[in-house]
């Protein structure tokens, strides 16, 4: 039955019988819903038809002028307003026949209820539904028009953040259905204000899109959570770390980084900045009709009329592409509720049921629509319909009230739509107070560290790989999180000599040999099985939650050669974890072997970016014997058997070492 609630139309049933009401303009459906209960004379009635003969027993009520409280679907209640239909007696004395018949012995549904915890609001549902079918016939409402029924579909949706799915729903099999939920939550959170949530929601998502290197997806949750340190007065740090993530959004069209930033620099304020942005892109002829009519439609907003109708005009040739014409429309109908022109409302209800639909479907046009009911509701106000209009900001206030909405909100106190104490937030906004600020350097001796903020942290790594690769001598490797920096530096015993030595010890390590000598004889033959190429560093996640490490410390060390990063930092020598020079001879055979490097060190875990992992699984399995000889921990503590070892390391772009 799929119910959900007592009333007639709170399950599947119902709802899927009331759609063939678009194609009758009779009673005919209501007619032979009640024929297939009282027809249904032998044994027992089953549930669906019932449910659909309750559902036509509503609507003869309400067609009687008797509503009731319930809720009614909205093709149901515009069937009523263009038919009003008037029920003869002998179809009502149906009807009740039909409740006597469901609420008797003798049917299923009321059996299901009365197994349920809602056995009394049902039968209660059944008595009042009697009632309103016996009380006399009452006139039936106006019908809504097209106002009507726009601020009908505006007061049904809900502007909230949704919860977040638990953090186990997001792995496994089910981590495909529940990403489209987070990251709608953090589309709402951004849209309502919550720069905290937006943040969480990242944090939790962004491991599943890593894991499948959804660049494209992580360039766009990246420029989100800079906005909220935009917001929060820390632009020039927020454009600092989405500086590496440039040429991966290039690469998806070009401009789109200047694109975002641009967006970026309007969150925290900065439209004179924001402004620039644009104006390169439009003299580099990237989306430029799109940045002229976004330009007019701030102009109409926030700005002149007089500009935002010269942009309109001087271009007004690039703006009927049927993807521009409703923004083109939105904004003259913007300038016209400024002119009290009488068409705007006509002009601005079109986009307005536009955007309500796609709202129905997610939040991302929710900051549009928080922006169009407030200038719909000054066209109402204007057209005389004060009270639709303050129905209309009612529904949508949570989206109203924001720092970009200024102007439009002093323009509605000023018509008493919103009361004189309605203030929007003002920027910069406070900051969040479990906010990690990124930016921060320290100097630690053998080792200098910056702090990123975890969305950008790989990014950073890579850009200052790359600069490394160009002369920089500053060689970059992930650390984690604060608490990872610490273990570190107190794990570490870095040599006086700068780790010279060191150096010139492991040139005495033979690393074939090393590895034969602490390797197994032979290679294990392939085992088919659950494990996958590693293809994350997993030093950006905490552990027991998975989630990505708000902020994170990139280490800097000035040396010649990757594999010299282990003497200069003393690292290794406890445990089963080999020392130093060990360290530096086999990162140098399989950087030559393999191009892997150093990319994350921590107190107990090294990770290598790798650019040529072995291609097929004999070279897969050789690997696998070595890595275990260099760390024990990841088979007999991790994946258990040295061929699964080999099926994560077949073209895998990271390799992962622990030390117990």
């Amino acid at each position: 039955m799929g119910a959900w609630s007592h009333e007639a139309f709170g399950n599947d049933d119902a709802l899927d019988w009331v759609h063939g009401l678009e194609a009758v303009d009779d009673l005919s459906l209501l007619e032979a819903a009640l024929d297939a209960v009282l027809d249904e004379s032998g044994g027992c009635l089953e549930a669906p038809l019932a449910t659909e003969a309750l559902a036509a027993v509503e609507l003869i009520a309400r067609l009687r002028g008797h509503a009731g409280e319930e809720s009614c679907p909205d093709i149901a209640e515009d069937w009523i307003a263009r038919t009003r239909l008037v029920p003869p007696e002998p179809l009502v004395k149906r009807a009740l026949a039909v409740l006597e018949r469901i609420g008797g012995d003798e049917s299923e549904l009321k059996e299901l209820w009365d197994e349920s915890d809602s056995a009394e609001a049902w039968q209660a549902s059944l008595a009042d539904l009697r009632r309103r079918l016996l009380a006399p016939p009452q006139p039936l409402q106006a019908a809504l028009d097209g106002v009507g029924k726009l601020l009908r579909g505006l007061a049904g949706l809900s502007f909230a953040v949704p919860d977040f799915p638990p953090d186990e729903m997001t792995q496994g099999p089910f981590a495909s259905a529940v990403r489209p939920q987070l990251f709608a939550a953090i589309v709402a959170a951004e849209a309502l204000g919550d720069p905290a949530k937006v943040r969480e929601g990242i944090a939790r998502m962004w491991r599943l899109l890593a894991a499948g290197n959804e660049l494209k997806i992580l360039w766009d949750l990246a420029v989100r959570e800079a906005k909220t340190w935009a917001a929060e007065g820390r632009l020039d740090a927020a454009l600092a770390g989405l500086a590496p993530w440039r040429d991966t959004a290039e690469s998806f069209a070009p401009g789109t980084f200047d694109m975002r930033c641009m967006a970026v620099c309007q969150e925290a304020g900065e439209h004179e900045q924001a402004e620039q942005l644009r104006q390169r892109l439009i003299d580099a002829g990237q989306w430029a009709a799109m940045q002229l009519l976004d330009l007019a439609l701030r102009e109409a907003r926030a700005g002149s009329p007089k500009a935002a109708r010269s942009l309109l005009s001087t271009h007004a040739g690039h703006f009927d592409n049927p993807a521009l014409a409703p923004w083109r429309d939105f904004a003259l109908g913007i300038l016209e509720v400024r002119d009290r022109q009488p068409g705007a409302l006509e002009r601005l209800t079109p986009w307005m049921e536009a955007r309500v639909t796609q709202a129905s479907a997610g939040p991302a046009v929710w900051p549009f629509l928080g922006i169009g009911a407030g200038w719909w509701a000054l066209a109402l106000h204007q057209a005389g319909r004060t009270d639709a209009a303050r129905a209309a900001l009612a529904s949508t206030r949570p989206l109203l009230m924001t720092a970009e909405n200024a102007l439009l909100v002093d323009e509605l106190k000023a018509a008493w739509l919103l009361e004189a104490t309605a203030q929007v937030p003002a920027l910069p906004r406070p900051p969040s107070t479990e906010a990690q600020r990124p930016g921060l350097q320290a100097d630690h001796g053998v080792f200098k560290t910056v702090s990123v903020r975890g969305v950008n942290a790989l990014q950073q790594v890579h850009a200052l790989r790359r600069a490394f690769a160009q002369g920089s001598r500053l060689y970059p490797f992930l650390i984690g999180d604060a608490a990872d920096l610490a273990a570190l530096l107190e794990s570490l015993e870095p040599p006086t000599d700068g780790g010279q030595a060191t150096l010139a010890a492991s040139r005495d390590v033979d690393a074939e040999q090393w590895l034969r000598a602490n390797g197994q004889a032979k290679a294990p033959r392939w085992r088919d099985g659950d494990a996958e190429p590693a293809r994350l560093v997993q030093t950006q996640f905490d552990v027991l939650s998975n989630h990505l490490k708000p902020l994170q410390f990139i280490g800097l060390v000035e040396l010649d050669d990757p594999c010299e990063l282990f003497a200069r930092l003393g690292y290794g020598g406890w445990n089963d974890c080999p020392g130093p020079e060990v360290h530096v001879a086999l990162h140098r055979h399989w950087r030559e072997r393999c191009g892997a490097d150093p990319i994350a060190i921590s107190e107990a875990v090294v990770e290598c970016c790798v650019a040529r992992p072995p291609a097929d699984r004999k070279a897969a399995l050789a690997l696998a014997v070595e890595q275990q000889a260099y760390c024990p921990d990841i088979v007999e503590q991790g994946v258990g058997t040295t061929a699964a070892l080999a099926a994560t390391l077949l073209e895998a772009p990271v390799w992962y070492f622990w030390w117990d």
